[in-house]
């Protein structure tokens, strides 16, 4: 879903000059991504190849950074390919990096700059040229995303580790817990007071649930990493406290917030893992046996349960967690919607009529054909605003495509009675986002003629098409 987001922006930029949709909005995220991928459509024209291109090599070059950024904290090249095999082979990081978004450049971004910035501190003489590229990094990192302002609070807790004292480290303090206001309100939106106002009473604390998303899919990592802070507790070796530090306070972070992402994990993931490479490395000087045995047990454990993947997959789904049969925790809905809408190429006529649940993916396989949005709030929580509703030209319309919206069920009722076509929704839709009234009026009156589920533990992976 999220991926046609960036593929329409980017295409509607290559032919603007700007990122601005067919509903008369701008569509203000990711401008360095959305940007580059309207570069590469205009040299080599549209295709999903391309649009992911850029993901996959900023993916690559994290992995390259991930093993000199190790090197360079631990001055072991043992831990930089330890930290290295687990961004390439981890199932998290291979399912995201090949995405049309732009969490693999704030991932990479966020990483050059803490590189450039730690060797400043690190080094005895000091380095303009380091500043400047870990403020540029980390501009680069702001401009992908809004998470990317992480990288302030990141360098105030290096320099408190490096060059702080009691007095400068009370400065930081204030520092630090006067970003934490303005990031939130930033993370809200530009309109502060109205945000704050508007959003508080549905700020919720999400800190368990990445632990135990973390727990599922990186239990392996997350165990050495321990290990690797209680040594580096043990040895009062700052460097590595300040990135277990930064680590713990980026989770935090992310946990104040309306809504939970797993996604949001990715730009702090590099960090656990080479903390886990510095703690395996540790372990594995103990000439203790059952030690080495209980780290070879848990990798295989690992392996096995797909946190890590040695050969490569057809698919990879994301937030994917094999024990539960129900989306306890946040999901990314991922059904099949390139063979839902190969299916339907077959089976459509000229003049049918498509009523969608996702307009934006509607638009990137049948941009000519006629299509309205089936409307629904994108988030569980009806009280929030519904940000995929605008105005445009005096008509309430979908934020990504401008179509009309169909979520009143007599504008439905009318629109089956008079037209023939196809309606198209995922199980996010249907999670209780839909007017229910208008679902059951459509699985009452309409033929079930499609039903896919791309994997089988994951009711998320659904997609229901209906002719009507």
């Amino acid at each position: 879903m999220d991926e046609s987001f960036s593929a329409i922006a980017a295409i509607k930029t290559a032919e603007h000059g700007l990122p601005l949709l067919d509903s008369g909005v701008i569509y203000g995220r990711a401008f360095t991504h959305t940007y580059l991928l309207a570069s590469l459509i205009k040299l080599f024209g549209v295709s999903e190849f391309i649009l992911r291109l850029p993901s996959a090599i900023f993916s690559i070059l994290s992995i390259a950074l991930v093993y000199l950024f190790a090197i360079r904290i631990f001055k072991s090249r043992i831990i930089g390919l330890i930290s290295a095999a687990f961004m390439a082979f981890g199932y998290f990081d291979i399912a995201w990096g090949r995405q049309i978004r732009m969490y693999s450049e704030l991932q990479f971004f966020y990483l050059f700059s803490l590189y450039f910035f730690y060797q400043y501190l690190a080094s005895k003489k000091s380095s303009w040229a380091l500043l400047a590229g870990s403020v540029l990094s980390g501009l680069l990192a702001v401009a992908t995303h809004n998470l990317g302002l992480f990288v302030i609070p990141s360098f105030l807790i290096l320099w408190a580790f490096f060059k702080g004292n009691r007095k400068k480290n009370k400065v930081i303090l204030i520092a630090g817990l006067a970003f934490l206001i303005l990031s939130f309100f930033a993370l809200k939106g530009w309109h502060l007071f109205d945000s704050f106002i508007r959003n508080f009473e549905h700020v919720r604390f999400y800190f368990l649930d990445y632990l135990v998303f973390l727990g599922f899919s990186h239990f392996f990592v997350l165990a050495l990493a321990i290990a690797g802070f209680v040594f580096a507790f043990e040895k009062r070796n700052k460097p590595i406290l300040a990135f277990n530090v930064i680590f713990a306070a980026s989770i935090l972070l992310i946990s104040i917030n309306h809504k939970v992402g797993m996604r949001y994990l990715f730009i702090v993931i590099p960090i656990l893992y080479m903390l886990a490479g510095y703690g395996a490395s540790q372990l594995w000087k103990y000439r203790c046996p059952i030690i080495k045995i209980a780290i070879g047990i848990l990798l295989a454990l690992a392996v096995l349960r797909m946190n890590f993947i040695l050969l490569p997959q057809a698919n990879y789904f994301l937030e994917f967690d094999p024990f539960s049969k129900n989306p306890k925790l946040d999901y990314t809905p991922q059904p099949d919607l390139k063979r839902a809408y190969a299916f339907l190429e077959e089976q459509k006529k000229e003049d049918d009529l498509f009523i969608v649940a996702h307009t934006a993916i509607h638009q990137w396989y049948m941009p000519d054909k006629q299509f309205y949005w089936l409307g629904f709030n994108f988030r569980n929580d009806q009280r929030l605003p519904n940000h995929a509703i605008v105005e445009h030209e005096g008509y309430f319309v979908d934020y990504y495509t401008g179509v009309g919206i169909v979520d009143d069920l007599e504008i439905l009722e009318d629109l089956m009675a008079k037209k023939h076509g196809y309606i198209i929704w995922d199980f996010f839709a249907v999670d209780d986002r839909i007017n229910q009234n208008s679902k059951q009026f459509v699985e009452k009156k309409a033929e079930l003629i499609y039903h896919h589920q791309a994997n089988k533990n994951l009711p998320w992976t659904q997609v229901w098409i209906y002719k009507f």
